[in-house]
């Protein structure tokens, strides 16, 4: 009974979550496609908009380990930048362009950073373009799909019961 209230609780908070979060960040995510200064092409001059540009250097591009244990841990492709300005700046990379960026760009090596505000989304170096899990598209896309977790998560809790239930009316039977 513990894991069908876990799993049930567990999908109400996905729902609720999804929810709450979608609507600010389908906003961002619609400024975010529609403005011309945050098109992926982080070599060309646009006028001033939502995004900017800002030169940095890689300070570290790497794959990271996390999780506990076992052979095969999950991995993460991450970098960090030191902004020309000199503050620094890190990000988790998505998709197989993030991997591509990490296993081709060395540390030391010239980049340009988007940021939509002040948020990293977008990292070139190299002739390699990646995007961050903060960028608005990527967060918006992540949290529509919270719903649907949820319910699977809450249906898998009924069959859990129903299962149980019919395995209990067997045995007293």
């Amino acid at each position: 009974m513990f894991f069908i209230a876990l799993f049930v609780a567990c999908g109400v908070a996905m729902i609720v979550a999804g929810r709450e979060l979608a609507p600010s960040d389908s906003v961002a995510a619609q400024t975010f496609r529609a403005d011309p200064s945050c098109g992926s092409n982080l070599a060309a001059v646009t006028k001033r908009g939502a995004c900017s540009v800002v030169t940095a250097t890689v300070l570290v591009a790497e794959m990271r380990q996390h999780g506990f244990g076992g052979r095969t841990r999950p991995q993460t492709a991450f970098v960090a930048l030191r902004f020309a300005d000199g503050t620094f700046h890190d990000g988790q990379l998505v998709g197989s362009a993030g991997d591509v960026f990490v296993e081709s760009v060395q540390s030391g090596a010239p980049a340009r950073a988007q940021l939509f505000g002040t948020t990293l989304v977008r990292v070139a170096s190299s002739g390699i373009t990646a995007e961050t899990a903060d960028a608005p598209d990527y967060s918006a896309d992540t949290d529509s799909e919270m719903p649907w977790v949820g319910v699977v998560l809450i249906l898998v809790a009924l069959l859990i019961f129903a299962a149980r239930l019919r395995t209990v009316r067997r045995a007293g039977g």
